[in-house]
């Protein structure tokens, strides 16, 4: 005698099977689609960057659409594509003239970025559906022209980017890591928040990390390592050089400079503090943007 449940449920699945056995195959590539894409949109919180043995890492500070100072910046300090390693701190983009060519210009080189809280920030209002004029007031003045400019593969290269590099140097030269506006001191790199490493200006008197530049005192001065860290984000505070940190963001698009660290690749000396000579700036050709107040 055959049991009840063949009749409930054995045989209804063997019979649609069957008959839609064809479409099995269809249903697990877009599962697959729909995973692909899913985690391409999931920036890594940290990758590894390495250069050619007798290269250089040439980090970059605030950009900011300054496209002009970009390329200066790389002729002055003799760039070699192929050999020396480009690194962005974040922030390629909003407020500045030339977002796309900035955008272009990296990935020519086969550079490497990481998110700013300006790519934060517009990737939030882009998953929203990015309607324009945003109901939410979250899209600026200053994000029209990278608002105008940007395809869908631009869209999606920033989308990817990580939240920390990290250097590969001789062990020598310790730990290296690259984030946008700075790590919470006390917490370990697995467990910083994305919108902290954003976001960060100072630790306020609570010992909590904030974006408020008159609550407390500047994070870099409270970080005691041992990772060395290389930042941007604080253009108010300009070139900032503390123990175990380095600020980059030396105000381009506000009239001022666009600053690199250049790092050899074979360096065998903890890379901070920094020797004055490593530094290379070239002037803002204007100003672009109003100086924030915060």
């Amino acid at each position: 005698m055959v049991p009840l449940t063949y009749y409930r449920y054995i045989r209804p699945l063997v019979h649609y099977l069957h008959r839609n056995v064809w479409q099995i195959p269809i249903y697990g590539l877009c599962i697959l689609a729909a995973t692909s894409f899913w985690w391409r949109g999931q920036p890594a919180r940290q990758r590894i960057v390495d250069a050619h043995p007798a290269g250089r890492f040439v980090v970059v500070g605030d950009v900011h659409g300054c496209s002009a100072e970009l390329q200066a910046l790389l002729a002055t300090v003799n760039f070699l594509p192929g050999v020396d390693e480009l690194i962005m701190v974040g922030d390629l983009i909003g407020k500045g003239p030339n977002p796309k060519e900035v955008i272009r210009i990296v990935r020519e080189m086969n550079g490497k970025a990481i998110q700013g809280n300006h790519e934060f920030n517009l990737l939030k209002w882009k998953r929203r559906g990015a309607p324009l004029p945003d109901p939410l007031e979250k899209i600026k003045d200053a994000y029209a022209a990278t608002v105008a400019e940007l395809d869908e593969a631009d869209w999606e290269w920033l989308a990817s980017l990580p939240y920390v590099l990290r250097l590969e140097l001789p062990s020598s030269a310790g730990t290296v890591l690259v984030v946008h506006a700075g790590l919470a001191p006390g917490t370990p790199l697995d467990q910083q928040k994305p919108g902290v490493m954003v976001h960060i200006r100072n630790i306020d008197g609570e010992g909590q990390p904030t974006s408020d530049f008159d609550a407390g005192t500047a994070w870099a001065k409270s970080w005691n390592g041992p990772e060395q860290v290389i930042f941007g984000h604080d253009a108010k505070r300009g070139l900032q050089k503390e123990s175990f940190a380095v600020g980059l963001d030396t105000g381009a698009v506000y009239g001022g400079a666009l600053t690199a660290l250049v790092i050899p690749r074979n360096q065998a000396s903890p890379v901070i503090p920094a020797e004055s000579h490593a530094f290379v700036s070239v002037p803002a050709k204007k100003e672009y943007a109003p100086k924030d107040k915060k």
